[in-house]
C-alpha cells in the first residue's frame, strides 16, 4: 500500500480538483478508518496547504453547473 502521509496528500489534491471543477459550495466530510489515516489527514501543515490553495470561484446562481453534467 501507499504510506498514509503520501496518500493523504494525493487524496486532498484530488478533492481540491473536484471542488474547483464542480464549484462545490457544500460541506465536505472525510471518514478515516484507522488512527494512522486520521493522523495523516489532520496534520497541521497539510491542512494549511489545502486551505491556502482552495480558492473556490464565485459564480452567479444561474451559472452554477449542476450534477450530472
Amino acid at each position: 500500500g501507499v504510506p498514509c502521509d503520501e496518500a493523504a496528500q494525493v487524496a486532498l489534491r484530488t478533492i481540491q480538483k473536484f471542488l474547483r471543477a464542480n464549484h462545490w459550495e457544500g460541506t465536505l466530510g472525510i471518514v478515516c478508518y484507522g488512527e494512522s489515516v486520521l493522523k495523516a489527514f489532520t496534520k497541521q501543515a497539510l491542512l494549511e496547504r489545502f486551505n491556502e490553495t482552495l480558492d473556490p470561484p464565485s459564480l452567479a446562481q444561474d451559472n452554477i453547473p449542476r450534477w450530472p453534467f
